[in-house]
């Protein structure tokens, strides 16, 4: 028998419960009020659920089923995300869909990630210090990236480095991406735009 679901507040442990799917009955029993949300160490791989949490501010995803190719959904308040232990491989597709569907990052951690080498996955540190400067330059707000701040003289190093990078998928087209889950997963339909 699993442990009952916690009851409906701004910081909410979904942790540990074998979760598969963020469904719309979570997203009702919490998404109007949770602003961090903890969703460890259960079996996730498509996060298009989190469009109900219309409030995210920091989100943790730990050992799940997270890959490159999975999908978030737009979240303009999320400044904390953690996505370690998981499946991501492809370092530039998932870090642009995180900077067109949370632009307001500022705290981001993939550790243990085959797209972050470093010591969980025999990563050399000169790679590792690539990886951090591929990161910083794209999702620009960082002050932490892993458990490390940003320096001042690390962002740039990064700017020179990766700063005028241009991804294959441009920005716009993953932002509208992301707003489309949104709105696929909005309770309330879209007012219709004038004409």
């Amino acid at each position: 028998m699993s442990a009952p679901l916690p009851p409906p507040s701004e910081s909410v442990s979904l942790a540990y419960r074998q979760i598969r799917e963020i469904t719309p009955d979570l997203g009702r029993r919490y998404g109007n009020l949770a602003k961090h949300l903890d969703l460890s160490y259960n079996q996730i791989s498509n996060c298009t659920g989190l469009s109900y949490f219309s409030h995210l501010e920091s989100l943790i995803m730990d050992g799940n089923a997270i890959t490159s190719h999975t999908n978030f959904p737009f979240m303009p308040q999320l400044h904390t995300l953690s996505v370690n232990k998981n499946q991501i491989q492809f370092l530039p597709q998932f870090v642009d869909k995180l900077r067109a569907c949370a632009p307001k990052l500022r705290h981001f951690s993939m550790l243990n990630n085959q797209a972050c080498p470093n010591f969980f996955n025999q990563g050399t540190p000169r790679e590792y210090q690539d990886y951090r400067k591929f990161v910083i330059a794209r999702l620009e707000n960082l002050v932490m990236l892993d458990s490390s701040n940003v320096s001042p003289q690390e962002r740039a190093e990064a700017r020179a480095m990766f700063g005028n990078l241009q991804i294959a998928s441009t920005g716009d087209s993953l932002a509208t991406e992301a707003r489309r889950y949104q709105l696929a997963a909005s309770p309330v339909a879209p007012s219709p735009s004038p004409k």
